[in-house]
């Protein structure tokens, strides 16, 4: 059976190290990006399982990218996690609207984010 294919959106290079390890043991493989709009063109290319998206991102924001995929046939109804820094309630409506879970990275355990993750994709 394929492995789960995860595209990892995060422009911070210590988290997405910390994502990057966390994630393939848990028996992931990653797509990794550094800014929306590569993100955006990884996802295009090579259609992943799920996206895990940070939302202030150079040159593309996180949300703006998941309009783009949303608007993908591919990616309507693809799984997605937002995790974030902002507590914001119009993001999160936002998120809400694009069918994203929003998490916040300050308390979110990396353990609750694969259970996420795991959820996420047995309700696809």
């Amino acid at each position: 059976m394929a492995k789960t294919i995860v595209l990892v959106a995060e422009d911070d290079p210590a988290i997405r190290k910390a994502l990057e390890e966390k994630l393939t043991e848990a028996g992931y493989n990653l797509i990794l990006a550094q800014n929306g709009q590569e993100a955006l063109d990884l996802a295009n290319k090579q259609h992943p399982d799920l996206l895990i998206l940070d939302i202030l991102m150079p040159v593309l924001h996180g949300l703006e990218m998941l309009e783009k995929i949303r608007d993908e046939e591919w990616g309507e109804d693809i799984p997605a996690i937002v995790l974030t820094n902002l507590d914001d309630s119009t993001l999160r409506h936002r998120a809400d609207e694009l069918k994203a879970t929003y998490l916040l990275k300050a308390s979110t355990k990396l353990e609750v984010l694969i259970q996420t993750i795991h959820n996420s994709l047995k309700n696809k």
